[in-house]
């Protein structure tokens, strides 16, 4: 059933590709084009590359289409031009994207390179990228502005529970935090254990954060974590 929804996900994402062409600056024939940007997205290094998450960004964009998202770790914009795309695609919609880029001493990308290829896709007028650090950021967000946060920051279990409770204010009632990680293999991944880090789905079941949050976690590795705000609100399920 996946691989069905993807391949169909694929073909709608080359289609509307196609029939925006003319919203970018990228000298090639429509077809090309179309090939040249899944290309690029496929070529992305993420944990996220290997189920394919892109399909599950990009649709959630489109069918949410949101005012403010937040993005919280780049690497190398995986999750960042999916986004980016659905913003495009919807003529609405702004990503604030927040990385350390040549600050983080591990991988990381360089600020230039980002914002290059931003430029490249037509994607910089609807992305603005700051760097520094997302837990100790000079940019403030109003209560209940923010429609998606994505947190992707070597994800551990302290970290988590550090943003979910300090941006659950920021979020609009309806809003959704997606952030990488929250099975019990990503908590056993070598660099967890090595590193003696705080394990995440343990941090689900914390009283203090079940009150604000209902969660969802899709398993397919490296998992992902779903959270609403507990309310009436409708809910998107990915």
């Amino acid at each position: 059933m996946y691989n069905k929804l993807y391949i169909f996900m694929e073909v709608k994402y080359i289609l509307n590709l196609i029939c925006d062409y003319k919203e970018y600056k990228v000298d090639a024939n429509y077809v090309s084009f179309a090939s040249m940007f899944l290309s690029f997205i496929k070529n992305l290094k993420s944990s996220y590359q290997k189920h394919n998450y892109w399909v599950k960004f990009y649709q959630l964009v489109l069918n949410k289409k949101p005012d403010l998202i937040v993005e919280m770790g780049i690497l190398e914009g995986y999750s960042l031009f999916s986004f980016a795309r659905g913003c495009v695609e919807n003529r609405k919609g702004k990503i604030v994207a927040i990385d350390l880029f040549e600050d983080y001493p591990y991988h990381h990308s360089r600020y230039d390179d980002i914002k290059s290829k931003l430029e490249k896709w037509g994607m910089d007028k609807c992305v603005y990228l700051h760097k520094g650090d997302a837990f100790n950021l000079d940019l403030k967000f109003d209560d209940k502005s923010i429609d998606l946060l994505h947190i992707d920051l070597s994800n551990t279990g302290d970290k988590i529970e550090k943003l979910l409770l300090n941006y659950y204010h920021k979020m609009k009632d309806d809003g959704i935090i997606l952030f990488e990680g929250g099975s019990k293999s990503r908590d056993n991944i070598p660099w967890m254990n090595d590193y003696k880090c705080v394990p995440i789905a343990p941090i689900l079941e914390k009283e203090e954060l079940t009150k604000l949050y209902d969660f969802f976690v899709i398993e397919n590795y490296p998992s992902l974590t779903i959270c609403y705000k507990k309310n009436e609100q409708s809910k998107i399920i990915l």
